[in-house]
């Protein structure tokens, strides 16, 4: 742990999953990494969230997204400018998010990308992107979980028109990960 007790990144040769894959893969494997880690906990007893907490596409969308800010604060995610379009990423999300994800799914899509199968790989990294596993009910005791949720709660907004309108959340929570238009278009995609 740092000084701050957040979980710290892998070393850089770690965090270049996205090159190894196609580009649509990529995609795909950042959201079935959180899709796995939802079927996960929701299968311990853990945490009801995402798809299982059934709240609404926004509470979906809000999920998600502080997958999607922890995973680059911690530098799991390929970072902004660096050839991952965030846009196709939300596309892709729209058309998965809505659906569950397990093993047998991660085994059927991706095959033995390591010794262990495409569902410890997908764990693994989900590890790093929460700072401990699905067994570990303390993912709020760590304090970057706690300053993302805090952040989206400040970045609520009652604005009604155009795309902050839309998510009910301020521009500014997108920055480093493509901008309000696109997670709009996801918001838009998902649905009631």
């Amino acid at each position: 742990l740092t000084d701050s007790g957040a979980t710290p990144a892998p070393p850089e040769e770690e965090l270049t999953w996205w090159s190894e894959l196609s580009e649509d893969m990529s995609y795909d494997w950042l959201i079935d990494c959180y899709r796995m880690r939802v079927d996960d906990d929701m299968s311990t007893g853990s945490y009801m969230h995402g798809l299982y907490a059934g709240d609404g596409a926004s509470a979906l969308l809000e999920d998600f997204l502080i997958f999607i800010k922890l995973a680059s604060a911690r530098g799991v995610a390929p970072p902004e400018g660096d050839g991952f379009v965030w846009a196709k990423l939300c596309s892709r999300a729209a058309k998965l998010l809505p659906n569950a994800f397990e093993k047998s799914d991660a085994a059927e899509k991706y095959g033995k990308v390591s010794a262990n199968g495409a569902a410890y790989a997908l764990r693994l990294m989900a590890e790093q992107v929460y700072g401990n596993s699905a067994d570990d009910e303390s993912a709020e005791d760590d304090p970057l979980y706690s300053m993302v949720r805090h952040e989206l709660g400040d970045a609520a907004t009652e604005i009604g028109e155009g795309p902050e309108g839309v998510l009910g959340l301020e521009a500014r929570l997108f920055e480093g990960i493509g901008g309000l238009g696109p997670w709009a278009e996801l918001r838009t995609a998902l649905g009631n």
